[in-house]
């Protein structure tokens, strides 16, 4: 077991143990000992490191630890809120202690777990939800008067491009994906009121690319309706751009299928949402938020869908709020098997899943955005046409 997955165990048997035993009891030092000690061992090949607990997956430094495949600690650590741990230097005892103490109070129900990231003081451990890339700094970009480039086809060029540079050569350009989602934010936000550009066309074919620009607008759309801050906004639509990512390496002959899948086919389809965010992850740990999208927008609120997990949990709000929006395109789309749904069949259909197919509270304001927003919604196609929603 390498140190990683042995620092891992030895933290949950010191939890089980402070959970078990009253402070000061042999056993309960024993484990804090051990967790002390493989954790120095860790430290001493870096002294910096971050977990994200995918479940089910453990994934250090970007990398998924082999020997923690379908640990069970994942899920309850991620049932209380703790997503990911990070260590930004030398870990103390006194440190440690301090996090065993916290996890078991929240493990316990004596702290409720909380939606922000968690911190143990100003100690070198820290722990809690998803991290967002700090853009405060960032100048913001005066939106443009003028509505930009109809039909979007230089943002389509760009998105094919990152597909074909990734399944070629195994290279995902995050930069020009972000510069998309920026470009993609300016055109919403180019005339009066809010613009919604949806790509339409005809072909399934051109389908890979033109869904992940139309998610990343309708997710950003949605997260702005609800509330959420700019650079919320912005993670969101890559988290949009990016959540189907996996399928470049599902074969292009089960994606562009007209009949109903084989049992071999849908078993390579169901295993694109990992595929996504082991892509992602790889190409840049700091992007979490847009990886565990990629993994968990396929789960419902049950628990149902796939990945399948042992012990079903609800997925995270930024999967669960771009579920929706997936869907809602996947519907007004042409695809092999289909044609595609007029805009209200979709949103009656989205209305009557809300609660088993899709988060009840996103569903219900995915179409209250899509009532209050009507005459923003720009649907387009290859040519540049505007044409009807119906």
């Amino acid at each position: 077991m390498n140190p990683a997955a042995r620092f891992l165990s030895a933290l949950a048997q010191a939890i089980s143990a402070m959970i078990l035993y009253r402070e000061g009891h042999p056993a309960r030092d024993r484990a804090g000992e051990k967790a002390m000690e493989a954790l120095t061992r860790l430290q001493s090949e870096s002294e910096n490191g971050e977990f994200m607990f995918l479940v089910p997956d453990v994934v250090y430094n970007r990398r998924p630890l082999a020997d923690l495949k379908g640990w069970d600690w994942a899920e309850r650590l991620v049932a209380v809120g703790i997503q990911r741990i990070e260590l930004t230097g030398p870990v103390s005892r006194t440190e440690l202690e301090q996090f065993l103490d916290d996890i078991a109070g929240l493990m316990l129900g004596v702290e409720e777990p909380r939606p922000e990231p968690l911190r143990t003081g100003e100690g070198r451990i820290h722990y809690g939800s998803l991290r967002v890339r700090n853009e405060e700094d960032e100048p913001e970009t005066p939106p443009s008067t003028d509505f930009l480039d109809f039909p979007l086809r230089e943002e389509i060029e760009t998105i094919r491009w990152i597909h074909h540079e990734l399944r070629e050569r195994g290279v995902l350009h995050l930069l020009e994906a972000e510069s998309l989602v920026r470009s993609l934010a300016l055109v919403m936000h180019s005339r009066e009121g809010m613009v919604l550009p949806l790509m339409r066309l005809d072909s399934p074919e051109a389908y890979m690319g033109t869904h992940g620009l139309n998610v990343a607008v309708l997710a950003m759309a949605l997260s702005e309706f609800t509330g959420v801050d700019r650079t919320g906004i912005r993670l969101f639509g890559l988290g949009g751009l990016l959540h189907d990512l996996g399928n470049v390496r599902v074969p292009g002959e089960t994606l562009s299928h007209p009949g109903p899948f084989s049992e071999a086919d849908w078993e390579a389809v169901k295993r694109h949402p990992a595929q996504g965010a082991r892509i992602i992850l790889e190409t840049d740990h700091h992007l979490d938020l847009p990886g565990v999208v990629a993994y968990e927008h396929h789960i419902r609120p049950g628990g149902e869908g796939y990945p399948r997990m042992a012990h079903p949990r609800p997925a995270h709000a930024a999967a669960r709020l771009i579920q929706v929006c997936d869907a809602y395109d996947a519907m007004s789309s042409v695809r092999p098997w289909r044609g595609s749904w007029d805009h209200q069949r979709a949103l009656d259909y989205i209305s009557l899943g809300a609660g088993t197919e899709f988060d009840a509270g996103f569903a219900g304001a995915f179409v209250r955005m899509m009532a209050r927003w009507d005459s923003g919604i720009v649907t387009l196609t290859s040519e540049g046409a505007e044409v009807k929603l119906g």
